[in-house]
C-alpha cells in the first residue's frame, strides 16, 4: 500500500493513518513507563488503521476498474457515432463528445476516478444524443432520397407515355388517308374518261 501511496490520493490518507499509529505504537514500546494495556490498545489500533487502508486501497482498486470501464464505453460510442456525426455534418454534436472524453482521459491520467466516470458518462450521453440526431438525419436523407426516386420514376413513365402517344399519331394519320383520302377504281375504267367496252360514251 505504501508503494501505492503516490499514485492514488484515495488511499494516502490510510496510509498516513496506518503510519501514525504505528509512530504510536513504537513510541509506547520504547517507554518504559507505558503500560500493557495501553501498548495492546494501540496494537488494536494500528490493525484497525491496516484493515481501514486495505479497505481504502480495494475500494480504490473497484473505483479504478469501473472508471476504465465507463471509460472504455465512452470511447466505443463516440468512435461509433463520430464518422456518422461528421458525415451528416453534426461535428458540433460529436465535438462535445469529444472534448468531455479528453476531459475524462486527463482525469484517468491523475488517477481522479471518481471525476473519470463522471466525465464518461456524460460524454457517452453526448454521443449518444449524436448519434440520435445522426439518425434522425439519416432517415430524413433516406426519406428525401425515396421521393426524388418515386419522382424521377413518374417523370421516366410519363416521358415514356408521350414518346408512344407521339410515335403513334404519324400512324394514325396515315392510316386515315389510307382509308379516307383515295377511293378505289371501278372496273371498266374511270368515271368520265375511261373506256368502256362498246366504246366511249360520247
Amino acid at each position: 500500500m505504501e508503494e501505492e501511496r503516490r499514485d492514488r490520493p484515495h488511499v494516502a490518507a490510510a496510509v498516513d493513518g496506518v503510519r501514525r499509529r504505528l509512530a504510536a505504537l513504537e513510541a509506547g514500546l520504547d517507554s518504559p513507563s507505558a503500560s500493557g494495556p495501553a501498548l495492546a490498545e494501540e496494537a488494536e489500533a494500528v490493525a484497525r488503521a491496516v484493515a481501514a487502508a486495505r479497505r481504502s486501497f480495494a475500494a480504490e482498486i473497484e473505483l479504478a476498474q469501473a472508471a476504465e470501464a465507463a471509460l472504455a464505453r465512452a470511447r466505443s460510442r463516440y468512435r461509433a457515432v463520430a464518422d456518422r456525426a461528421f458525415g451528416y455534418g453534426l461535428l458540433a454534436d460529436a465535438r462535445d463528445a469529444r472534448r468531455l472524453l479528453e476531459d475524462a482521459e486527463r482525469a484517468a491520467a491523475d488517477r481522479r476516478w471518481d471525476r473519470v466516470v463522471e466525465l464518461a458518462q456524460q460524454a457517452e450521453s453526448a454521443a449518444a444524443e449524436a448519434e440520435v440526431r445522426a439518425a434522425e438525419e439519416e432517415r430524413r436523407r433516406r426519406a428525401e432520397d425515396e421521393r426524388r426516386w418515386a419522382a424521377l420514376q413518374a417523370a421516366q413513365a410519363a416521358r415514356t407515355t408521350t414518346r408512344r402517344a407521339v410515335t403513334s399519331v404519324p400512324a394514325s394519320i396515315a392510316s386515315s388517308r389510307s382509308s379516307f383520302g383515295s377511293r378505289p377504281s371501278r372496273s371498266g375504267g374511270s368515271r368520265w374518261g375511261g373506256s368502256r367496252s362498246g366504246g366511249s360514251r360520247w
